[in-house]
């Protein structure tokens, strides 16, 4: 089996991020802290992953077809 060293990287990166940002958040169980820590994890480590081009053109061509498969039905 083959490793894409690259993108394997990228992820640890793009955990990294989302990690050290997060610890800046407040750490209490307030909904706001656990909504915050959500929205992080749930859409920034996307975002970030996409920053740094994680995605090639392939996959995002698939992404967009699926979407629009999704917004047919």
């Amino acid at each position: 089996m083959r490793y894409d060293y690259g993108r394997l990287v990228k992820i640890a990166v793009a955990g990294a991020v989302v990690f050290l940002v997060g610890v800046q958040l407040p750490a209490d169980l307030s909904p706001a802290s656990v909504l915050g820590s959500a929205a992080l994890v749930l859409i920034g480590f996307p975002l970030t992953l996409a920053a740094l081009g994680f995605l090639d053109k392939g996959e995002l061509r698939a992404l967009k077809r699926a979407s629009r498969l999704l917004d047919r039905s």
